[in-house]
């Protein structure tokens, strides 16, 4: 156990204010005694240089574009640092943005605290309790930061993760979503500009289809989505038959599973329009049944938000549950 003195000693050291005004009073006395007395000023102008010079460079990163990561993941916690590693290259790619130095420095923020990982949650109410407190702490982390920030989304697996914490994300955030496959991460939703255009409403549909029933007088609509190469619509028409007994709409992706473009906007959009149909419609409870990739989701919830009644279902070892 560290003396008092010991424990004195590094707390003087750590303060770098006191170690330079000690430098410079030292400096000021030796120069007094063996070189012109005008000299004795100069520790003290570069004191006051390096000072000005300090607070010149907290000002540009307060005023600067801040490029922050959220890694959300269920039973990662043994992939933290190399996820945040690669989180930060993703970030350096896209937006040449490395100064995450500057989040501690300046704002004492520290990048390990922005990935949140827990056991998977068992039950609608632990579902719904991960992505509150998920959300909440890194707003919480965040809110010191100053400036425009520009937050990059990295939502684990499940996609019922994703989607409910793009839902919870807030309009007010404008995001940008990177989705991982085969070891790389690439950004595929831009929000960061116009999260507008997430919910632009569309009447023509180039990347998905939708098979119509007649469910226009339908209060309840179970809507199954297939967007990616897993097909999961016989088990969910099974769920919905046995257990809510209501009418289903399925949508089908017409790429092949596998979406190859950067932007991932007007599939998202498609799929937002597709909903708000339903609703038009008559529906006022959807019930939704997807397999999507975790990007997807997020922005799906996202242009959602959390104001639709909205039930959201995922598959476990035991068949179909509820999520939320």
């Amino acid at each position: 156990m560290d003396g008092i003195l010991k424990i004195w000693l590094k707390d003087v050291l750590r303060d770098k204010d006191l170690v330079f005004f000690l430098i410079s009073l030292i400096a000021s006395s030796l120069i007094y005694k063996y070189f012109p007395s005008w000299l004795m000023f100069l520790p003290y102008l570069l004191l006051t240089f390096y000072y000005l010079w300090e607070h010149y460079a907290e000002a540009c990163a307060r005023a600067s574009e801040k490029h922050l990561p959220m890694i959300f993941t269920v039973e990662e916690e043994s992939e933290k640092e190399s996820l945040i590693s690669q989180a930060k290259e993703a970030i350096r790619k896209k937006e040449g943005f490395d100064k995450f130095d500057l989040l501690e420095r300046y704002f004492c923020v520290r990048l390990e605290n922005c990935f949140f990982s827990r056991k998977a949650p068992q039950s609608a109410e632990e579902w719904r309790d991960y992505v509150e407190d998920g959300v909440e702490r890194m707003k919480y982390i965040y809110q010191m930061v100053p400036g425009r920030k520009v937050y990059h989304i990295f939502p684990g697996r499940p996609s019922v993760l994703a989607i409910g914490i793009g839902a919870l994300m807030g309009r007010r955030n404008e995001p940008v979503v990177v989705y991982q496959r085969d070891g790389l991460f690439r950004p595929v939703l831009d929000l960061s500009r116009d999260p507008i255009k997430i919910r632009e409403r569309r009447k023509e549909f180039n990347y998905v289809e939708i098979e119509r029933s007649d469910v226009e007088k339908s209060e309840k609509i179970a809507l199954i989505a297939e967007m990616t190469t897993r097909s999961i619509e016989k088990d969910a028409k099974s769920y919905i038959e046995r257990e809510l007994g209501i009418p289903a709409v399925v949508v089908r992706n017409k790429y092949g599973g596998v979406l190859r473009e950067e932007d991932w906007t007007a599939p998202v959009s498609e799929l937002y329009s597709a909903i708000q149909e339903l609703m038009k419609s008559g529906a006022e409870e959807i019930h939704l049944f997807f397999s999507m990739p975790e990007a997807m989701a997020f922005g799906l919830g996202y242009a959602l938000g959390p104001f639709h009644n909205i039930k959201v279902y995922m598959w476990s070892k035991s068949g179909y549950k509820l999520a939320f």
